[in-house]
């Protein structure tokens, strides 16, 4: 079947808007077939017998970068791709040293293809030609042609080589060429250049040369070169400028020292000189951009650490729970020997050193989780927070530090009278049992209803038991301790 998709030049029709044809059929109908030039760089496609290919895009995909659960597993592929400086990191080739190998990708450019080429149904219904690198190695072209029956369910396919294509087409087009049976193809891809000599109309294929030199090379080349000599624009000079100027703006020099010569003709250099404009960012408004993109990152990273401590702080709040319930159990019982054993703890001596250390422990990451509320604080709201330094006078800062020192005294005098109404026999364990024995005497006998300890008289000995057998008063006094050292540190410079 006669193809002239090999005729097209490198880069020539960019399409730079997504578009879908809807004359399949038309073409169906005539016989015609989808030929598919499936570079490692650029792909064409289009219908055989057509001058042009109805189809030019990126042989890329990517997946769009996006926290919608129902976007996940999309992937875009070619011109979808609108912004390919920003999706560089996530692009996706099928090809490695021009041969496809990442046959997942391939399918999603073939979906691509047929949709856009108008493809209706769950088939298609017209022969494929494709092009392959020269030497495919068999492996590579059995697992191509499964794909495109098996997935497609194409009635027939056929591989070529998108130089000899050319070579073919312009052999019958060009008169000067009709008698030649003899030449050399010199074919520069994206990656490597082919060197194929032409004997008798036909390829002496244990002559041909590989070279590995392409046209990414050269962008690479510029985009280092302008890297270098234009050094304040570093990072204005991206990888898609470069392309944009080299498949725009540059061209192949049959002599190049007589090219160096026709440019010192000012007339030409005036003619032939471009200026590419870089994207202009007013200074002022890059370092506020770069100051909230600081700012935002150092935000991330405090809000891990603040969820790490806020994971590590909660088993350590359970575990204090723990052992505190099990301080609070009588010694001689079974319950609590087993517990102690399975806790790996051996006397009530030991269980108290094990709770002054989960506390330490959790002084240690409130203290963390503290500063870096305080640091968060800081960058979110800093006017705010010099408004708030201004509220707060000596006066009120000293009350906050004498109402502090007041709740770590009741916590430490509650902390010693539970340590004592533990010890057996000890003066407080002993007012502990009488206040147990008259809330039970208190107890209705006939209809067994239970009565408040709260309600009962007390005297002041009394309350401070029932309070220190009580872990809520502590609770609430630990949680305003942290509100007033949150305050002064916010506002007191001799604090810490």
């Amino acid at each position: 079947m006669q193809t002239s998709i090999s005729a097209i030049p490198e880069g020539a029709l960019l399409l730079q808007n997504d578009i879908y044809f809807n004359d399949y059929s038309q073409y169906r109908d005539k016989g015609a077939c989808i030929v598919i030039d499936n570079g490692s760089h650029k792909c064409r496609v289009g219908w055989s017998g057509e001058p042009d290919p109805k189809m030019v895009f990126p042989n890329i995909t990517a997946r769009p970068r996006t926290k919608r659960p129902e976007l996940e597993n999309v992937v875009i592929v070619g011109n979808e791709i609108v912004n390919m400086e920003f999706m560089r990191p996530h692009l996706k080739s099928q090809f490695e040293r021009d041969i496809v190998v990442n046959y997942d990708v391939q399918e999603h450019v073939f979906d691509y293809i047929f949709s856009h080429m108008g493809v209706d149904g769950d088939r298609v219904e017209v022969p494929v030609l494709l092009t392959e690198t020269l030497c495919n190695p068999p492996t590579s072209r059995v697992t191509m042609t499964e794909l495109l029956f098996e997935r497609y369910r194409i009635p027939k396919v056929s591989y070529g080589i998108d130089c000899l294509f050319s070579y073919r087409y312009n052999h019958q087009k060009m008169p000067s060429l009709v008698n030649c049976r003899d030449c050399f193809i010199i074919n520069s891809g994206a990656h490597s250049t082919h060197v194929i000599p032409i004997l008798d109309g036909r390829m002496d294929l244990s002559h041909t040369r590989r070279v590995n030199l392409g046209g990414v090379n050269t962008l690479k080349f510029m985009h280092k070169f302008l890297q270098l000599k234009y050094t304040q624009h570093r990072n204005s000079i991206t990888l898609s400028k470069m392309q944009e100027v080299v498949e725009n703006h540059s061209y192949i020099a049959l002599d190049f020292l007589e090219e160096l010569k026709s440019w010192r003709d000012p007339v030409r250099l005036q003619q032939e000189s471009y200026v590419y404009q870089l994207d202009m960012v007013d200074p002022a408004k890059k370092e506020e951009q770069e100051k909230a993109r600081r700012q935002k990152l150092i935000l991330n990273i405090q809000n891990k650490q603040l969820k790490d401590v806020e994971g590590k702080i909660s088993p350590l709040y359970q575990r204090l729970s723990h052992l505190q319930a099990l301080r609070e159990m009588d010694e001689e019982s079974n319950a609590l020997q087993f517990s102690l054993e399975r806790e790996g703890i051996s006397s009530q001596e030991e269980l108290s050193s094990v709770i002054r250390d989960v506390e330490k422990q959790i002084d240690k990451l409130r203290e963390k989780k503290t500063q870096i509320l305080d640091k968060k604080e800081k960058i979110e709201n800093p006017a705010s927070a010099e408004t708030e330094e201004k509220k707060y006078s000596e006066e009120e800062l000293s009350l906050s530090r004498a109402r502090r020192q007041e709740l770590l005294d009741r916590l430490t005098e509650r902390d010693q009278l539970r340590a004592e109404l533990n010890k057996r026999g000890s003066l407080a364990c002993q007012q502990k049992t009488k206040l147990l024995n008259r809330l039970a005497n208190t107890m209705d006998s006939s209809t067994h209803a239970s009565v408040n300890i709260s309600d009962m008289e007390m005297d002041a000995q009394e309350k401070k038991i029932v309070d220190a057998m009580d872990d809520t008063a502590s609770r609430r006094d630990q949680q305003e301790i942290e509100d007033i050292e949150h305050l002064l540190k916010l506002h007191d410079p001799l604090y810490g």
